[in-house]
């Protein structure tokens, strides 16, 4: 079943930006009058006001949004679950599922809506997967797409689709749960960030209004432009504030070290040049830098990997040579300080590859939770782990937008294809996730594959639901690194905050002279 990948991306809602455009306009010109009496300038003001603040009050509501699709499909899930465990067949739950959660989601629902339509689709012999597929497409909400590609396969499979359905429910209860519980943790600092915003514009009403009306005089010019600076800063920092509020959380796309950063050459070998200069730096260091390295790639391309790794080292290297001699031509540092410049670049790199290791492993901590989940759910409905892999690549490739995992599922994908059992895909995965808990239970899914205990699947599905720990520390680095983003607008808050009110002080000396 081929979902349009299109539908996870943005698309403009036109009813909310009318609505964020009507809010920011009203807002703008209402605040523009504590700053400026002039028309024609409060106008000018506004309409900066109008798309800065407009779009940031459009993210809020399209997060919001989110929000709500993620708690609208635990409703739908939690009724196909109780619907499943007293014996009603899928078709037959699908039929009375609008009516159904029509009170709790209300008729202005759009996921209700959407199952009134998959109703008509079925009564008139629709395919169910294709059904399921326009449903995805119009609802674009990824957690729910995933469970609608799946359900058409478990029952072709043979599944058991209460089981499937019941942890299922289970899972996107405790997600959000997780969600909530991480953003509580941090709701302080993003009020804090708010209430900051505003303040530019209570101190704007105490301070600096009172003044307006002597900007006609003279020798007080430059109150209407101090005025649509402040204004302009007071809204920038408000916008800044609300779009990094409503910043998802989701990994973006990671750069693959061995795809981006690294280049085709000769192929020869550099294993030993590289050992050479490892064995200079820490120990630490260069146990980070070989394991990364030996992580990028498959065996055949580590060597090139290496090549290129040294060749870039080379590069660096006499980038800060280059440096040194200018520096030391024109006496512009001291002579001890030299050293330091030829080593900046060479160390650079290294540390750029090191930052991008750490983006790749918290893309890995909130994308391989979900997907083990999937896999052990799958494999607890009955299916094989060939089977199970397979639907849980399939999923989490039309969900996830994280490149760099996708492309270690691609290859374990393509290594079934090309012979290889699903056990020796799965501990492929293992080998290159730097998460030791889920490498961990890759690996008692390979060993339930070839041994066939109860024991370990239950030990699978154990470690699988450890996994949210991971996903929930993802989550709360992910948030601190936001609120580390707040620290920008609030700073630039309080200098506006702090020239606002110098503003009287300033007035006030004038008047005196």
């Amino acid at each position: 079943m081929a979902i349009n990948r299109a539908k996870f991306k943005k698309t403009l809602d036109l009813s909310k930006v009318f609505s964020a455009l009507v809010v920011a306009g009203i807002f703008s010109w209402s605040t523009s009058a504590i700053f400026l009496s002039d028309t024609e300038l409060r106008l000018f003001s506004t309409g900066f006001g109008l798309v800065l603040l407009g779009k940031a009050i459009y993210e809020v509501l399209m997060s919001r949004a989110e929000q709500v699709k993620l708690e609208e499909a635990e409703q739908l899930l939690a009724y196909l679950s109780g619907q499943a465990a007293s014996g009603y067949t899928l078709e037959r739950s699908l039929l009375d599922a609008a009516g159904a959660l029509k009170e709790q989601l209300g008729l202005r629902s759009k996921l209700v809506r959407l199952l009134a339509r998959l109703r008509q689709q079925i009564l008139s012999q629709m395919e169910l997967s294709s059904a399921f597929n326009q449903l995805a497409d119009n609802y674009a909400c990824p957690r729910l797409s995933m469970d609608l590609i799946i359900l058409p396969y478990l029952r072709q499979y043979g599944g058991n689709m209460d089981v499937y359905l019941r942890e299922s429910h289970r899972q996107l209860y405790l997600e959000i749960g997780v969600k909530a519980e991480v953003a509580s943790e941090n709701s302080q600092k993003t009020t804090e960030a708010v209430i900051m915003g505003l303040l530019s514009f209570l101190f704007g009403l105490t301070l600096f209004r009172q003044h307006l009306d002597s900007a006609g005089e003279q020798g007080f010019d430059w109150l209407p432009a101090a005025g649509v600076i402040f204004h302009a800063i007071s809204i920038f920092v408000l916008s800044a504030t609300l779009i990094i509020i409503a910043k998802s959380v989701m990994p973006k796309n990671q750069a693959d070290v061995s795809s981006h950063q690294l280049r085709a050459g000769k192929k020869t070998r550099f294993t030993k040049a590289s050992a050479v200069y490892l064995k200079l730096m820490p120990a630490s260091f260069s146990y980070k830098v070989t394991n990364l390295i030996s992580r990028s790639g498959t065996e055949q391309e580590i060597e090139q990997i290496w090549q290129d790794y040294i060749y870039k080292k080379i590069t660096y290297l006499f980038c800060g040579i280059a440096l040194s001699v200018i520096l030391l031509t024109s006496r512009a540092l001291p002579i001890w300080l030299i050293p330091v410049t030829i080593v900046f670049f060479p160390l650079l790199q290294d540390l750029s590859l090191l930052s991008r290791e750490q983006q790749n492993k918290q893309a890995y901590r909130l994308v391989y939770p979900p997907f083990l989940n999937v896999l052990s759910l799958l494999m607890e409905s009955g299916l094989t782990l060939q089977i199970a892999l397979e639907l849980s690549i399939r999923a989490i490739d039309k969900t996830s937008s994280a490149q760099l995992i996708k492309k270690d599922l691609k290859m374990a994908q393509e290594s079934i294809k090309a012979g290889a059992t699903a056990a020796q895909a799965v501990r492929s995965l293992a080998d290159k996730c730097p998460l030791p808990e889920i490498s961990s239970a890759l690996r008692c899914a390979a060993r339930y594959d070839l041994q066939g205990s109860s024991e370990l699947l239950t030990l699978l599905n154990m470690q699988a639901a450890a996994g949210w720990q991971i996903y929930r520390n993802g989550l709360r680095r992910q948030l601190e690194q936001r609120s580390l983003l707040l620290f920008i607008p609030m700073g630039l808050a309080l200098l506006n905050v702090l020239a606002i009110a110098v503003t009287p002080a300033v007035a006030s000396f004038q008047l005196a002279w």
